[in-house]
């Protein structure tokens, strides 16, 4: 019985409330729209409080360890930016300089298994 009481009172509340939505939209449009804008004001300057007072403390610290971290990767990983020197053959046409790609060392490492042990598939 306990499990229909609560879905019941809800579904209570959320008809009177559009009934009174309604009623104020048909009857006082004028104060529903004032009554509207009051809430949204309320709602923005809650919003405005915590974006710029509470949100900026909780993790932080957190958040500079992240900024560091991608600051030091770019650093590392940043791509060569060297000038391309254009070269003329004797005929007069231009040539493009070979350009080696620079291989990064990969951070996989490989694990030595026993591959040569064969297991005697017959005898199990």
């Amino acid at each position: 019985m306990r499990k229909h009481i609560f879905p019941t009172i809800f579904y209570l509340i959320i008809g009177f409330a559009v009934f009174g939505f309604l009623y104020r939209l048909i009857k006082e449009p004028g104060q529903l729209f004032m009554s509207l804008l009051v809430i949204i004001g309320i709602m923005v300057v809650f919003y405005a409080i915590y974006h710029f007072f509470l949100s900026g403390r909780t993790g932080s610290k957190d958040m500079q360890r992240y900024k560091q971290a991608v600051k030091q990767s770019k650093k590392k990983y940043k791509p060569s930016s060297s000038p391309i020197q254009k070269t003329t053959s004797l005929k007069g046409g231009l040539s493009k300089p070979n350009k080696k790609k620079a291989r990064t060392n990969s951070h996989l490492t490989v694990i030595d298994g026993a591959k040569n042990k064969k297991k005697n598939r017959a005898t199990n």
